[in-house]
């Protein structure tokens, strides 16, 4: 009968151990997702930073190219920061080739 209660007892704490172990494995594997989370999201709002700052370098060119009263100066400029130019010199011309309306909407110009 003792034989028989000690082989359960250390059944029990075999089994005790292994919740353990268990435990300690699923706390570190927890720890490790929220780490990487936190990194995940560090470089996230670090990226938005770097686009946000780009775009407002490139709207600032944007808007001191327009300010030359040149034309030659202004195609130069946008020409520099790789830039179309947003409207045509002559009122109601449009580019070769290309749909008014698309030109305003922004959409495809309908040629296959």
């Amino acid at each position: 009968m003792t034989d028989r209660w000690l082989a359960r007892m250390l059944v029990i704490i075999n089994q005790r151990a292994a919740l353990g172990w268990l435990a300690i494995l699923a706390a570190l594997t927890i720890g490790t997702l929220v780490v990487a989370l936190g990194q995940v999201s560090y470089q996230a709002v670090r990226q938005g930073e770097i686009r946000r700052a780009a775009a407002a370098a490139n709207t600032a060119a944007f808007w001191r190219c327009h300010s030359s009263l040149s034309r030659a100066l202004r195609d130069s400029c946008l020409a520099q920061l790789n830039l179309p130019n947003p409207a045509p010199s002559v009122a109601g011309a449009t580019p070769q080739g290309q749909d008014p309306v698309a030109v305003d909407l922004g959409a495809p110009s309908g040629r296959h």
